[in-house]
């Protein structure tokens, strides 16, 4: 599994994704840093302490986590996600990109805010289906 942190300065916002078991990722790397695929955060890879750190552009964004604390999503919203999710796999299998790969979570599935797009997170070190995203006592795990 990996580790997540966000962190903010006056040059935006970053979500930072660290695997230490992560291992030999191949071309998955290179496709997410090197292309611009749409419905994607932009990404960087970050050399830190003999660590590889994936940093996702996340600056005028809010997870849908976030968004949907402490409110229930309508069916317009829901319509957008499940068409957002759709577009996600096309856009990953246009890269030649396992799905599986995409974060269904919703702590990293991150909202514009001033245009309501979906931007996924594609994180080629681990992943999460559905099933495996659990809510306990009001939080996600």
């Amino acid at each position: 599994m990996f580790t997540a942190r966000m962190e903010s300065d006056i040059n935006g916002s970053r979500l930072i994704l660290e695997n230490p078991e992560m291992k030999n990722v191949g071309y998955k790397s290179r496709m997410l840093i090197e292309n611009h695929i749409t419905g994607f955060l932009e990404c960087n890879i970050v050399y830190a302490e003999g660590k590889e750190n994936y940093v996702y552009d996340t600056t005028s964004k809010t997870s849908l986590y976030n968004i949907y604390e402490h409110e229930e999503m309508n069916h317009k919203m829901l319509y957008v996600l499940i068409e957002s999710i759709i577009c996600g796999m096309e856009a990953a299998g246009e890269y030649l990109l396992p799905v599986k790969h995409l974060i269904l979570d919703p702590r990293y599935i991150f909202v514009e805010n001033n245009t309501g797009r979906i931007f996924w997170c594609y994180y080629p070190g681990s992943y999460n289906t559905l099933k495996e995203v659990q809510y306990v006592k009001g939080r996600y795990e």
